[in-house]
């Protein structure tokens, strides 16, 4: 799919958020691509002063989807969600198509506690309008840029730094608001999104047919009337994140669960109320019990099998 114009806005790590590489493979000379690092002009022969660098991209998004142009805006989910008074009156309050890719998100790695985002999710749920997205592999992450690309509403996309190999199969499809059951189970449930869905999916695995798997990538919106019928198969529920437990996807299965009247055995597992330590995404994932190993004993306990 080729558009007229498409607008890259990128602070200062055009190559680490992978937004340069993004465009050059996926629009080509179609676009023009905008960096502080390389200084480069939007339009030729016209110089653009960032005094406050945040605020104006997020600005100059806003104004280009206003002439019906898609923008991508990207830089780590941690600093990029805390500028949420810029997002939440330039961006949510009008309805700007922008699609906000924060990179870094969940266990980064070496980067340390202030670069890696863990309350990230949280921060966009509460924004009105906006979309929040979160691939689990790279064949969802094609299809949810392609997605995103073609949509007129502001998105929030969450990119991770997990080596994640392909698991999902080659007609998987997503969907937007529709969670995807991509195991089936009978009376056990686990709801996953994003890097941490694929540990999941191996662990289940080793752990037979009983349990069953929802990888809810659209985070918001969500269908509640298709997840509900689902979560009404199943007993015992746990949600994995890497994320806070705080304001995340647990919270999101709890709150459906509570509203409607389910019941139903909910375990929340991910990030307590704290920020991370600095390793690798790997190392990580084993001190915060994320990992495979970790998964499948936390599985077999709460589902007693």
């Amino acid at each position: 799919m080729r558009f007229f114009f498409i607008l890259p806005l990128v602070i200062d790590l055009p190559i680490t958020s992978q937004l340069l590489p993004f465009s050059k493979a996926f629009l080509g000379d179609m676009t023009l691509f905008w960096s502080l690092e390389f200084e480069l002009n939007l339009i030729p022969g016209v110089i653009i002063s960032f005094l406050n660098i945040f605020l104006t991209d997020l600005t100059s998004c806003a104004l280009q989807t206003k002439a019906s142009s898609p923008a991508f805006l990207a830089s780590f989910a941690s600093f990029i969600t805390g500028k949420n008074i810029e997002i939440r009156t330039s961006i949510s309050y009008n309805k700007c198509g922008v699609v906000i890719v924060g990179t870094h998100g969940g266990l980064i790695g070496p980067d340390g506690a202030t670069q890696s985002s863990v309350q990230d999710i949280a921060v966009m749920r509460s924004l009105p309008y906006f979309e929040i997205i979160q691939p689990s592999s790279p064949r969802e992450t094609k299809q949810i840029i392609n997605y995103s690309s073609l949509s007129k509403k502001p998105i929030y996309l969450r990119i991770a730094r997990n080596e994640v190999t392909e698991f999902l199969p080659k007609n998987y499809k997503f969907k937007i608001g529709l969670p995807s059951l991509i195991k089936r189970g009978k009376r056990n449930l686990v709801i996953s999104s994003g890097p941490i869905l694929s540990n999941c999916f191996m662990a289940v695995k080793k752990l037979g047919n009983n349990i069953g798997v929802l990888n809810l990538s659209s985070i918001k919106p969500i269908n509640e009337k298709y997840i509900i019928r689902i979560l009404k198969k199943y007993k015992n529920i746990i949600t994995v994140e890497d994320h806070s437990i705080i304001g995340g996807l647990g919270s999101i299965i709890a709150e459906i669960i509570a509203k409607n009247n389910l019941n139903k055995n909910l375990k929340i597992h991910g990030i307590k109320d704290d920020f991370v330590d600095s390793d690798t995404p790997s190392s990580l994932e084993k001190f915060y019990k994320l990992d495979i190993k970790s998964l499948e004993k936390i599985f077999k306990k709460f589902f007693k099998i």
